[in-house]
């Protein structure tokens, strides 16, 4: 019992934390991502079908990551990347960009890219891949 009390609140937390990145632009919705990208409905499907890009999910709506279009990393590294985490789930793949890993120098994925280590966070989302996706 809990258990159940425990994992109920810490799921209420997560989803809280899910919103507050809604709230903050850290995640766009489609409309928003196309104006920014100034591209269309269908160009963003095909990069996601690709998995170029990707969709995380709150309350119901699907969002993309604002580091798609910020402009703070070269849009198409970050795309390279995101590919190399192929099917992940989309929370899994944001993880990967926004957490810190002894991997890469202490550094998120999208620090390191903005230094200039793209060979190392690609062998890096490679490796997490392949461990993920186990």
């Amino acid at each position: 019992m809990q258990t159940n009390i425990l994992a109920a609140d810490l799921h209420q937390q997560a989803e809280k934390g899910k919103r507050r990145l809604v709230q903050s632009g850290e995640l766009l919705g489609s409309s928003e991502l196309m104006g920014l990208l100034q591209i269309t409905k269908q160009a963003v499907s095909a990069a996601t079908r690709a998995d170029r890009l990707f969709t995380v999910e709150v309350d119901g709506q699907t969002y993309y990551p604002v580091f798609f279009a910020d402009g703070k990393v070269d849009r198409s590294v970050v795309e390279r990347v995101a590919r190399l985490l192929g099917k992940l789930p989309g929370w899994t793949k944001w993880a990967f960009f926004v957490s810190r890993r002894g991997s890469l120098d202490d550094l998120s994925a999208l620090e390191a890219l903005g230094k200039g280590k793209v060979d190392l966070v690609e062998k890096v989302a490679r490796a997490f891949h392949e461990e993920m996706a186990r």
